[in-house]
């Protein structure tokens, strides 16, 4: 099987491509694309091994609300983590579970909630068994429209107003854009 070393999108067209070459002299038109494993991490972010791939995680323990924290991991080049997979979880737990300590905490991850879905950043729907890969806790607060991670040494998914302050995880995407 032949490695895929970039995949790239196209917004505007919704396309999608995979590529081996990365110089991207094959492609024209303004794409973002995602490199899977050639590019170290970003200072300050840890590598964890995800279905193929890595991700880079950074813990930001200065409280903030929903908006700062996304706004914060988005100029930093990437966004709150995406639990998109149980795997994903499982890295949230590793990463989480010494920074508790034994204590109770709370983390902003990616989650809004429209017309009572749940959606990632990207306008993507949360998989309908979400359930499964983060064990949900939810109120019936309709002010409570964003997800947090919340436990000590398992965390489950709570959601929150936007405005409480909480620590959170960036998740960077190593990419580079072609115009």
């Amino acid at each position: 099987m032949k490695t895929i070393d970039m995949i790239s999108h196209d917004q505007s067209t919704k396309t999608c491509m995979c590529c081996s070459d990365l110089t991207g002299s094959d492609i024209t038109g303004h794409w973002k694309s995602f490199v899977l494993h050639t590019l170290p991490c970003k200072d300050g972010y840890v590598a964890y091994n995800s279905i193929g791939t890595q991700i880079c995680l950074k813990y930001v323990s200065t409280p903030s609300t929903y908006p700062e924290a996304t706004e914060y991991c988005q100029a930093d080049g990437g966004d709150l983590i995406r639990l998109d997979s149980k795997r994903k979880h499982d890295i949230l737990t590793e990463m989480l579970v010494p920074i508790a300590n034994g204590f109770t905490i709370d983390v902003w991850i990616q989650g809004t909630k429209v017309e009572g879905e749940w959606f990632f950043h990207d306008g993507s729907q949360m998989s309908t068994d979400f359930n499964g890969i983060c064990p949900l806790d939810l109120d019936n607060n309709v002010n409570e429209i964003h997800l947090r991670a919340h436990g000590s040494t398992s965390f489950f998914c709570w959601d929150m107003i936007p405005t409480m302050k909480y620590s959170f995880l960036c998740e960077h995407y190593r990419h580079f854009t072609l115009n």
